[in-house]
């Protein structure tokens, strides 16, 4: 589905407080460390994101091996923008 650019834009204006929140929050979780005991912040920035695709209405799954956290997401309940 198409979207105009002045929606992207208008979308991007009314957001822009919550946007930038979301990376401030994201930046002060020190989550690049090979640390074991940074091992918790790793874990809250992987739940940080997880949330942050529910947010924008995605499906998120946190997979945890030994070393480190990745994450996967279904967009598929929102259109191309990711604007639900």
């Amino acid at each position: 589905m198409p979207v105009e650019k002045s929606a992207l834009i208008a979308f991007a204006k009314r957001e822009r407080d919550r946007f930038e929140q979301t990376l401030k929050e994201f930046v002060e979780i020190p989550s690049v460390s090979s640390e074991p005991q940074r091992q918790r912040d790793i874990r809250r920035s992987a739940d940080l994101a997880a949330q942050t695709i529910r947010d924008f209405g995605g499906e998120p799954a946190i997979f945890a091996s030994v070393a480190a956290y990745c994450f996967a997401a279904d967009s598929s309940s929102t259109d191309s923008t990711g604007i639900a």
